[in-house]
């Protein structure tokens, strides 16, 4: 059994994976269309990894023989101008998930549900990793700044990245 409180965060918790997911896929269509294939397949194949974290909090719940709620996933914002525009608001999202993905703990915690508070442990170190990654990516883009050869040079490192995960 999970808290009544520690459910209703974790099924929120699941809206806001596919919210990314929803987000990051419009970035990438975006960035695509503007020329960067790279880094809009980096965000399209970073979208279904969003889908799979919402779908592991998921199978937790329905694991511990509850009922998962879904909300309404808004309309993902599509004024952007430019990759580093991009990177500036996917670094700044990670970093509100992170925050709630924290405060779910914390509530776990509070309410002792140990096996919660446990599971989410995984989510906790994949943050750090999805903040690390967004950043550096953020980074690297706002060196480059306006060198359009860089950032061309940048798109086919993160496409050649992409294809490399693929073909584990």
């Amino acid at each position: 059994m999970i808290q009544k409180e520690v459910l209703e965060a974790l099924n929120k918790q699941i809206n806001a994976e596919l919210e990314s997911a929803y987000i990051y896929l419009a970035m990438g269509c975006y960035l695509e269309d503007e020329g960067y294939n790279g880094m809009g397949s980096w965000l399209i194949e970073h979208a279904k990894e969003e889908y799979e974290h919402g779908m592991k909090i998921r199978e937790f719940i329905s694991n511990k023989d509850e009922k998962t709620v879904f909300y309404p996933i808004s309309t993902p914002d599509s004024n952007w101008s430019g990759p580093l525009d991009v990177f500036e608001k996917i670094y700044a999202h990670e970093q509100k998930v992170s925050s709630m993905i924290i405060d779910i703990v914390k509530l776990a915690r509070d309410k002792g549900d140990i096996t919660t508070e446990v599971f989410l442990n995984w989510f906790v170190e994949e943050q750090v990793e999805e903040e690390k990654i967004t950043r550096d990516i953020r980074d690297r883009i706002k060196i480059l700044g306006e060198n359009q050869e860089g950032l061309l040079s940048y798109d086919r490192f993160l496409a050649h990245e992409v294809n490399k995960e693929k073909s584990k």
